[in-house]
């Protein structure tokens, strides 16, 4: 028996934020029939009610047949969600609008979907095959930094992907069954494949620092920069973001308050690197001021953006350019955060120290960049190398209790045969237990 109704009229009920339709009646023939259905996120209670009602009348007259409904499609599903995503007001909703756009615009020159009506196609025909061909372009030839998108970044639409399917699900959109195989037969990359180890070899870290120290007048304000990523292990955004409000000269210290992690976090300031800061204060140091100056760049862009976020971008554009001048292949602004995790590694940190320096939630993600280089396994082989004299007995050393350790000829116990205890002989065993009997 259904609940009752909190509303005028009959099977329309609130959960949460949502309405749903539930509605018992008979169809023109007589026969039991019941029709449910859950309202988009966002619908006003006015609207719901009307829905309501109308259907109330419309269900049992046949004027809404709920088996002649036009199919859903993957272009008015995506709206839908999208639709309510936006209506939660949730933070992530504008990524994942732009990984279902991307993953729309993808389906109207698929291949794949060409006999099927690209977007177009019914939500329950899109599976997993398509999904995984997805995934491939993005992989191939996406819309990355070089053509192809990074495997963290091809995790995130296809994630983007499994939330529409269950929302589908439960929006009675689609079958349980459908969303999943969507959520379940998809994988993400492993690991193994998000991981990138790019960092700075002795020689690369020469380089950087001599090519620091012969920039000219337009480029330096860059060296501050990069002698604060290499010296903290910041990310380029939060060093592009840090204000003198922040920075503490008495106390070497300098937090950061907006990072990936959505926690403050507070690095000490080395030696060189403080008297750097030093020398930026006395140059004016208001509170609400950057530390770093970054020139201003103007952009293109027709969408507002965060000042932070065009320094950092501009930060970035110049180590490009600094890089490719010194030879550097593949190494971007951001990998002088590995390089920093890495000198601190060798230097005798410890994990946990590297991690509280860096602001990583887990050990995991810490332990990416303790790299092991083919130097640090040559060392590790002269540590650890020994060798058996070639002929001669050796004198051991005597044990704590001042005995001398025993001597032991192993190319004579090498020759000594091996014995076997022979199993116990039946009949002899009688003999024995007669013989106290």
């Amino acid at each position: 028996m259904p609940k009752q109704s909190a509303f005028s009229v009959a099977g329309l009920y609130r959960e949460g934020n949502r309405f749903r339709i539930d509605i018992r009646y008979r169809d023109p023939s007589g026969m039991p029939a019941r029709y449910r259905q859950w309202l988009p996120r966002g619908t006003e209670e006015r609207a719901a009610v009307a829905r309501a009602m109308y259907l109330q009348g419309a269900l049992p007259s046949g004027e809404f047949n709920p088996n002649a409904v036009e199919p859903l499609t993957l272009r008015k599903a995506v709206d839908e969600y999208l639709a309510s995503q936006e209506a939660e007001g949730l933070a992530i909703r504008k990524a994942r609008a732009g990984h279902l756009r991307s993953l729309l615009a993808w389906a109207e020159t698929a291949p794949v979907l060409a006999k099927m009506g690209r977007a177009g196609v019914h939500l329950e025909k899109f599976t997993t095959l398509h999904v995984e061909a997805y995934r491939r372009h993005l992989r191939t030839s996406g819309e990355g930094r070089d053509g192809a998108c990074a495997p963290s970044t091809v995790n995130r639409h296809v994630a983007t992907i499994k939330h529409f399917a269950r929302w589908a699900s439960r929006m009675d959109h689609a079958s349980r069954e459908w969303a999943a195989r969507i959520r379940e037969d998809v994988e993400l990359y492993s690991e193994a494949d998000r991981v990138r180890t790019r960092h700075a070899t002795a020689a690369e870290l020469g380089r950087v620092l001599d090519g620091l120290a012969n920039l000219d007048k337009r480029s330096e304000w860059l060296r501050p920069i990069v002698e604060f990523a290499l010296g903290t292990g910041a990310r380029i955004g939060e060093i592009a973001g840090l204000t003198w409000r922040h920075v503490n000269i008495e106390r070497g210290e300098a937090t950061f308050v907006r990072t990936k992690t959505k926690r403050n976090r507070t690095v000490k300031l080395g030696g060189p690197l403080l008297e750097s800061i030093v020398d930026l204060a006395s140059r004016g140091s208001e509170p609400d001021a950057f530390v770093f100056h970054v020139p201003e760049r103007v952009t293109s862009t027709k969408r507002p953006r965060a000042a932070r976020d065009k320094r950092r971008d501009t930060v970035s554009r110049a180590w490009a350019r600094f890089a490719g001048a010194l030879g550097l292949e593949d190494f971007h602004a951001h990998d002088l955060r590995h390089t920093a995790a890495t000198r601190a590694l060798r230097a005798g940190a410890g994990l946990a120290h590297i991690q509280k320096q860096l602001g990583h939630t887990s050990i995991r993600t810490t332990q990416r960049y303790a790299h092991v280089e083919v130097e640090d396994l040559a060392m590790i082989a002269d540590a650890i190398a020994v060798r058996a004299p070639s002929a001669g007995r050796v004198e051991l050393p005597a044990d704590p209790g001042g005995q001398p350790m025993p001597q032991h000829n192993f190319r004579a116990a090498a020759r000594t045969p091996k014995t076997y205890r022979r199993r116990p002989d039946s009949n002899r065993c009688m003999k024995v237990l007669q013989t106290f009997a």
